[in-house]
């Protein structure tokens, strides 16, 4: 046992023994340095070799005689962009935010996107903006409740006199049809269609929430329309009765004689067709 402590105590004893050389003294100029090392793996976003939406034409992005700003695809799915604000806080120079927290609006050097056509594809100005306008109000059908709303438009003509407008609306008002829309445009003179809606006069066209009330509410409106002499637009009803689309318009007996002719069999038919025209369910 004394033996075998002793030599554990010689072999260690080399590791306690002072180290008796100077260790050098750094100098003035030396700075202490710590090199790392950092390995980080991602994917560059692939940025379109060409463009056309400035041009019409695929020309090399870097020899466009513009400033372009390229939002890739893949960028969209990594921030989970879903409207136009979101995609255009990665362009520089856009200045882009929800104007009035129900649509995107975006300004790049003084031009707005609302009106300075911005927002293009393929160089043409992008089609909802200019054909559908209502749908910068994001959900706007909503304002209307589960149930949706129908759109009741009708044609007052001339000969009913400039108090026919005011007369109609005050039908709408009397009975609660609050409209979130109407639109009060003049219209002009009547197609070659045999139903042809327009003739010379003021055209209304109101978004009416559909309620309990609201064929009521129809009914009411239609006759109106029928003592001022006008009809409505087939295109967009949904309420009208059969009777009082008859007492509207004289040339529905002209429009059934050609339908007997071409289909006897009604094989042509709607719902609309069922409630206005009495062809079988």
């Amino acid at each position: 046992m004394t033996l075998s402590l002793a030599v554990l105590f010689l072999a260690a004893a080399p590791l306690w023994a002072p180290d008796t050389k100077p260790s050098p003294s750094p100098s003035p100029g030396d700075v202490p340095r710590r090199e790392e090392r950092v390995d980080v793996e991602a994917e560059l976003p692939v940025l379109p070799p060409s463009a056309s939406t400035a041009t019409r034409l695929p020309v090399p992005v870097e020899s466009l005689p513009v400033s372009v700003a390229v939002v890739p695809r893949s960028l969209f799915r990594e921030q989970d962009a879903f409207v136009m604000s979101d995609a255009l806080k990665n362009a520089s120079g856009a200045n882009a935010a929800p104007a009035f927290g129900v649509f995107d609006y975006c300004v790049i050097r003084g031009f707005d996107s609302l009106t300075g056509g911005l927002v293009a594809v393929d160089g043409a100005p992008e089609p909802e903006s200019t054909f559908y306008p209502l749908d910068m109000l994001w959900h706007w059908n909503r304002m209307y409740g589960r149930r949706g709303l129908t759109q009741h438009q009708c044609v007052l003509p001339n000969e009913a006199g400039a108090g026919a407008a005011r007369r109609f609306l005050e039908v709408l008002t009397a009975r609660g049809g609050a409209s979130f829309l109407c639109v009060i445009k003049d219209c002009g003179p009547e197609g070659v269609g045999m139903l042809s809606f327009p003739r010379p006069g003021i055209s209304i066209a109101l978004d009416i929430a559909v309620r309990k009330d609201t064929p009521a509410l129809i009914d009411a409106l239609n006759e109106c329309v029928i003592k001022e002499g006008g009809r409505i637009y087939l295109a967009k009803d949904a309420f009208t009765r059969a009777e009082h689309f008859r007492a509207m318009d004289p040339r529905i007996e002209e429009f059934q004689r050609v339908r007997r002719i071409w289909d006897p069999n009604r094989r042509l038919r709607s719902a609309q067709s069922v409630r206005v025209f009495g062809d079988p369910a």
